[in-house]
């Protein structure tokens, strides 16, 4: 029943707003040949501020993330289906708004460092710039290396 049908029950993303979490059916992959994949319910939850430091330690790892949305432990994320592992991690960061929330957090925290020690933004860009730069593939001028025949 819908919160049209019922006025009084509150809407999605109010729940989420008391509750901070979000309940799915995750589903895992299957053991063996005849061994349907079992399914679990689980709470995707809203991180706290001070969760922002182990956030960013692993963004850039959906399975330490889910893994963090859900408290779970290490390994569990490895255990789930694709589709269930990217349901966990787009409920996670954008439904409840885990990236946003981090991403102000970045930002914060960068204009802290460059109020403590000034320079320090740019000196990071120039190294960042020396990386990718040093990781991309270079642009030929006229000269090429043609094998003769």
């Amino acid at each position: 029943m819908s919160n049209e049908d019922n006025p009084k029950q509150p809407a999605a993303d109010e729940l989420v707003a008391v509750l901070g979490s979000i309940e799915v059916e995750v589903e895992y992959r299957p053991v063996g040949k005849e061994e349907k994949g079992k399914k679990e319910l689980v709470k995707v939850r809203e991180l706290g501020a001070d969760e922002m430091l182990r956030y960013n330690a692993t963004i850039d790892f959906e399975a330490s993330t889910a893994e963090l949305f859900c408290s779970k432990p290490n390994g569990w994320a490895d255990s789930l289906t694709r589709e269930s592992l990217l349901q966990v991690i787009a409920l996670g960061e954008k439904d409840l708004g885990n990236l946003k929330y981090w991403s102000g957090w970045r930002t914060r925290q960068a204009a802290r460092t460059e109020k403590l020690v000034p320079g320090t933004m740019d000196v990071l860009e120039i190294a960042l710039k020396k990386i990718i730069d040093s990781r991309s593939p270079k642009q030929s001028g006229g000269d090429r290396d043609v094998a003769s025949d």
